[in-house]
């Protein structure tokens, strides 16, 4: 098992304010993108954790504005004998009127039946309307994706510091390398 001191020493010499000699200033780059790298993603929660609570709230909102009806079943498609639901016209009335629309209801609907829908208040139909579990899992959805969008850009900007960094110190090394091989260079001794 591995000490605690000395994995602690092997990590701090790559942290930006080690003051280890052997570090070169583009290991020091890397090692700021990196530690900068993990404060944002830590704030990058809180600003998830905002988006899912601001979603959550705005799609409550908008649920709790619909107003159910019961809508006639006017004529029913011909059903997908497959198919759990089939499409039907549908109408009802309220204080603007009657409207009529096309949902999709369960297959084996007979027409004249009345089947459960959603309006906005201005009589418009919803496509669907979230219960409390859809809410929950509409939030959740956006914060995750909110986090995942954060996490991809911070680590894309880390591994472009990294690559810049890895191409600099290649050309160091060849320069080097080419300056050991000359006539007065270490090599050719």
């Amino acid at each position: 098992m591995m000490d605690n001191r000395m994995s602690y020493r092997r990590r701090a010499a790559y942290l930006p304010w080690s003051h280890n000699p052997l570090m070169r200033r583009g290991d020091r780059m890397v090692a700021a993108a990196v530690v900068t790298s993990v404060v944002v993603l830590i704030l990058a929660i809180a600003l998830s954790v905002w988006a899912a609570g601001a979603t959550y709230r705005s799609v409550t909102d908008s649920a709790d504005a619909a107003t159910p009806i019961s809508a006639t079943v006017l004529n029913v498609s011909d059903p997908d004998p497959t198919a759990v639901e089939t499409s039907a016209t549908v109408s009802w009335r309220d204080s603007s009127g009657v409207h009529t629309d096309s949902m999709s209801v369960p297959r084996g609907t007979k027409d004249g039946s009345t089947t459960h829908a959603w309006t906005t208040p201005d009589g418009t139909r919803l496509q669907d309307h979230p219960g409390p579990a859809e809410r929950v899992l509409a939030a959740i959805w956006v914060g995750v994706l909110a986090w995942c969008v954060a996490f991809a850009l911070v680590m894309s900007g880390v591994t472009l510091v990294r690559r810049r960094v890895a191409r600099i110190h290649a050309v160091l090394w060849d320069r080097e390398w080419s300056h050991a091989c000359n006539t007065n260079g270490w090599a050719s001794r």
